[in-house]
C-alpha cells in the first residue's frame, strides 16, 4: 500500500512541474522587427540586437529579452504618409468634447483652455466641457473670467450631477 500511495503521489507531482521548452529561432532578428513578448503577452518593435539578446519597445518601456522569449510578428513596416485634411468649418458635431487641467498650474492651465476653445469652435462643436476640479476654486474661476471676455460663448455653466458637478464648466457657444 506504501508503494502505491508513492506512486500516487509521484503523479500528482509531475502535473505541477514546469516543464521548460526550448524554443529555437528560425528568424535573424533585425532592428525594426516587429515582436511579441511570449511573457507578457505584449507586442513591440526590436530596437537593438546583440548575438542572442534583443532591446524591444514596448510604447515607451524598453525591455531587455532573449530572442528565445519572443515571437516576430512582421518585419519593419514603412511609415504610411499621413495626408492632411483641409479645415471644415460651420460643420457641427455631436458627441463629447471635453480638456481636462486638474493638476495644472494656472498660465498652463489656462493656455491649454483658449487653445481648446479655439479648436472645438474651429471643428464646429456645440458645446464643449472643461475639467478643472473642485480645489480651492482657482482653475474654475480664472477659467470663467476668460469665459466672460471670449465673444463666442453663448453660455456657460456648472456641470449636472451627472456631468461632474462644481468640478466641470459646460460651454455652449453661439
Amino acid at each position: 500500500p506504501h508503494q502505491v500511495t508513492a506512486a500516487k503521489h509521484a503523479l500528482d507531482q509531475q502535473k505541477y512541474e514546469k516543464k521548460e521548452v526550448v524554443k529555437v529561432q528560425d528568424h535573424v532578428f533585425k532592428k525594426g522587427d516587429h515582436v511579441k513578448l511570449d511573457k507578457m503577452n505584449r507586442e513591440g518593435d526590436v530596437l537593438e540586437v546583440k548575438k542572442h539578446e534583443l532591446l524591444v519597445d514596448l510604447g515607451g518601456l524598453q525591455a531587455r529579452v532573449k530572442d528565445t522569449e519572443v515571437t516576430f510578428m512582421h518585419g519593419a513596416s514603412k511609415p504610411q504618409k499621413v495626408k492632411k485634411a483641409g479645415t471644415r468649418q460651420h460643420m457641427k458635431k455631436t458627441g463629447h468634447y471635453e480638456v481636462n487641467v486638474i493638476g495644472m498650474r494656472y498660465e498652463e492651465a489656462m493656455n491649454i483652455v483658449e487653445k481648446f476653445l479655439d479648436d472645438a469652435l474651429l471643428l464646429g462643436y456645440p458645446s464643449v466641457r472643461i475639467v478643472h476640479g473642485m480645489g480651492k476654486g482657482i482653475l474654475r474661476n480664472g477659467i470663467r473670467k476668460k469665459l466672460d471676455h471670449l465673444s463666442y460663448v453663448k453660455e456657460y455653466r456648472d456641470g449636472g450631477p451627472n456631468e461632474g458637478g462644481l468640478g466641470v464648466t459646460v460651454v455652449s457657444f453661439e
